[in-house]
């Protein structure tokens, strides 16, 4: 039961529910409670159906393709970027700049959810814990997330609609400067190949 919380643990962080939350609501705070359900669960199965696949198919995948670790963050900073970058600048308010019919999917489900760090982390959890509690770990990590989308309305309802508004700027800024770091670390990781 120890190896399965230090197989958890790792994946909890690099999914990160409480950093995410607010990128959540700001793309869906003026969507109805019932489409909210619907995004949340769209997010995390979308999320779940893509680790899946790449806690058993991402290593060969990476390796046929010839991309390593540091060029998926890179690339995933990189999305995260335009996206943030896209709703800083927007004017309107956030979940009416993104397709609602595939909000859920991408951009949370991935990359927001399932990014560059979570898929790293399930290729190293694999390695060291076996597939099974790599599974069940991600399992458990998703329905926290999951959890804390459905009722994260409540939250923002205190805070009022100028808060929400407020907070899905701050949120982007955020995802910006993540999405930075992701391309430096990725960055950081192909020059140490290369020494």
């Amino acid at each position: 039961m120890e190896n399965f919380w230090f197989c958890f643990i790792p994946i909890f962080v690099a999914i990160d529910p409480i950093g995410i939350l607010p990128f959540y609501q700001s793309f869906t705070y003026s969507f109805s409670y019932t489409k909210k359900r619907s995004i949340a669960w769209q997010s995390v199965f979308t999320a779940f159906l893509v680790t899946i696949v790449f806690i058993f198919g991402g290593k060969p995948l990476l390796r046929y393709l010839g991309v390593s670790v540091g060029d998926f963050m890179i690339a995933g900073g990189s999305v995260l970027f335009v996206i943030s970058l896209k709703d800083l600048l927007s004017s309107s308010t956030q979940g009416q700049t993104l397709d609602e019919e595939t909000l859920g999917a991408f951009p949370i489900g991935v990359p927001l959810v399932a990014g560059p760090a979570l898929l790293t982390t399930v290729l190293l959890t694999r390695e060291k814990y076996g597939a099974s509690m790599t599974i069940g770990a991600l399992f458990l990590a998703l329905t926290i997330t999951w959890l804390m989308f459905t009722f994260s309305q409540r939250l923002f309802e205190i805070i009022g609609k100028n808060g929400a508004q407020i907070v899905s700027k701050i949120a982007n800024l955020l995802l910006a400067a993540i999405a930075v770091m992701l391309m430096r670390e990725g960055l950081l990781l192909l020059l140490g190949h290369l020494s």
